[in-house]
């Protein structure tokens, strides 16, 4: 939050402020810098997980020591992994962002972002609502993928396939299960957005205590 404020060159920040931040260059760099540190801290735990799951079903013993270490050694197959599964996510996202960014050049273009947000024109209004379409849409193709490269990491982790190959051999395996998986990945996606909800309520709550 400080490194925030600091780039962000004020000693307080508003809402607004935040938003305009986040549309900078910096802003979009510190964006994309904690979404890569909270995937590397999700493919660890995840990686864990599979070497403990594949370890249990050959009854082997395994230490956490060994399972890091296990990991450690396929440091660079999963930096691979990871930069293809961040290009394919982009190349799904860019279409997507590219409308919304021709849709805020002819909807909301004419005023800063501040006059919008404090008025509300009905070319604003109509900016949110076909953006929404977007994200859901966008959100929608990006479940589907994902739930087709599930195996992906655990693919990666215990064979020898090259890691852009695991993504298609994570289809092929998933070819039947792919809408149980997607069942799966939705439900948890609703917990992940209700759970942090409901520490956003809380933590408002608190702070008007």
């Amino acid at each position: 939050g400080q490194g925030l404020l600091h780039l962000s060159g004020q000693p307080i920040i508003a809402d607004t402020d935040i938003l305009n931040f986040l549309l900078t260059p910096a802003g979009m760099l510190s964006l994309l810098f904690f979404a890569a540190l909270l995937f590397a801290i999700s493919a660890l735990e995840v990686g864990v997980m599979v070497v403990c799951f594949a370890a249990a079903r050959v009854q082997r013993p395994v230490s956490l020591l060994g399972v890091f270490g296990f990991i450690a050694s396929r440091i660079t197959r999963i930096a691979a992994f990871s930069a293809h599964l961040v290009l394919r996510v982009l190349l799904i996202a860019a279409p997507f962002a590219a409308l919304i960014g021709l849709l805020g050049i002819a909807l909301i273009s004419a005023h800063d972002i501040n006059f919008y947000l404090r008025q509300r024109p009905p070319s604003f209004l109509l900016f949110c609502l076909l953006s929404a379409l977007l994200v859901i849409v966008m959100l929608g193709l990006m479940l589907y993928f994902l739930s087709t490269w599930m195996c992906g990491f655990a693919l990666l982790l215990l064979s020898d396939l090259p890691p852009r190959a695991t993504f298609t051999h994570s289809s092929q395996l998933l070819q039947r299960q792919w809408k149980l998986v997607l069942l799966l990945l939705a439900c948890g996606l609703g917990v992940f957005v209700a759970t942090g909800l409901l520490s956003f309520y809380l933590l408002q709550l608190l702070a008007h205590l």
